[in-house]
């Protein structure tokens, strides 16, 4: 298992073991903070944890219990993102260890979909980062058969979110289409949850925004690149392209090649890649691309900012005098009122590249 040291000055995913953070808690509460360490998010988990660390000393106290945060690796070995074995393996061996009060991560809804039936038997709330899959915690379009039931089978939800869902992400993406008066609107899916949740909702959200039926188009092999091609060739201009993707590799992919293909045209995405991936993107791209965000820009500034606040939610939520034992329903309502008081609730579409010449 990947547990990673809380080394906040620097926040590095190295070594082993965690740190104490100074905070009057719950007597050995431990919260651990789950995210890729390798891969094109690996720049935002490292923000992200930094931010936890920041947002958890920003409401330390003095004397009592320390709060232990340790960290996660859920890569793959190969970095190509998120692992569900090895998330599931974290989330095993950290069950085993006890004393685990909170669970903040994942990056993205497929290492969410692992962790948080387990959790959720052994009571164990999570604080999401950044995965936006509609059926976690919400009815309506984007949302597949037995969800979210099937995600808590001890029918309590004991999920709760900092940022918005795919719903809310896929409007605004519509609404950014409605506006460049799009003839063709596009949908490009990397297979994964979050594509597939974002692909769905955003159907919803066409008919709302008054646009035609998108044409959609799901990832199932093959190469990537010529296949998003041929795709984006033939649609009418002006066009306009929502890259439904996960954080991993093959999302990356699909993104730029969508930004070459798409010449002209505007492409929509969600804010799920580090800046090296960023700067990939930039470079490949023959069309606008707009990334959609919670905060002022997207990337490691957005990630470090969604980290400090659900620090504080951590810190705020476990906040007892020593000896002191929340039920979980108890925290579960302390976590929803500090969420709603930390909660990054206003979306926008910020710039990440113009047309190359």
């Amino acid at each position: 298992m990947a547990l990673l040291a809380a080394a906040f000055a620097v926040a590095l995913f190295t070594g082993c073991g965690s740190e104490r953070v100074a905070a009057r808690s719950e007597a050995g509460a431990l919260v651990a903070v789950s995210a890729p360490a390798r891969g094109p998010q690996a720049g935002l988990a490292r923000a992200f944890a930094t931010g936890v660390a920041e947002g958890v000393r920003r409401v330390q106290g003095h004397g009592g219990p320390a709060l232990e945060v340790v960290r996660l690796d859920s890569s793959a070995p190969d970095g190509r993102g998120t692992d569900p074995e090895q998330v599931a393996a974290n989330v095993a061996t950290l069950l085993r260890r006890g004393r685990v009060r909170l669970y903040l991560g994942d990056l993205d809804s497929q290492a969410t979909a692992v962790a948080l039936p387990e959790l959720n038997r052994a009571g164990v709330p999570v604080v999401t980062g950044a995965p936006g899959a509609v059926g976690f915690d919400a009815r309506g379009p984007g949302r597949p058969t037995g969800e979210p039931a099937r995600y808590y089978p001890h029918g309590n939800r004991t999920l709760v979110r900092l940022v918005p869902n795919d719903s809310a992400r896929t409007r605004l993406a519509a609404q950014l289409f409605a506006r460049q008066r799009c003839r063709s609107s596009v949908v490009l899916s990397d297979g994964t949850l979050d594509g597939e949740a974002a692909r769905l909702a955003f159907r919803a959200a066409a008919r709302t925004a008054g646009l035609r039926a998108p044409t959609e188009w799901t990832y199932e092999g093959g190469r990537l690149d010529t296949a998003v091609a041929a795709e984006l060739a033939a649609a009418p201009r002006p066009l306009c392209v929502l890259a439904a993707t996960g954080g991993g590799a093959r999302g990356l992919a699909l993104l730029a090649s969508a930004a070459a293909a798409a010449s002209g045209g505007v492409v929509v995405a969600f804010d799920r890649f580090d800046a090296r991936a960023r700067a990939l993107v930039a470079r490949r791209a023959r069309s606008r691309v707009l990334v959609v965000t919670w905060f002022r820009s997207p990337g490691e500034d957005a990630y470090r900012e969604l980290g400090r606040r659900a620090g504080r939610v951590a810190a705020r939520a476990l906040a007892a005098r020593p000896g002191d034992r929340l039920s979980l329903a108890g925290l579960m309502e302390r976590l929803r009122r500090e969420t709603e008081r930390e909660a990054l609730s206003s979306l926008r579409a910020a710039p990440l590249a113009r047309p190359r010449d």
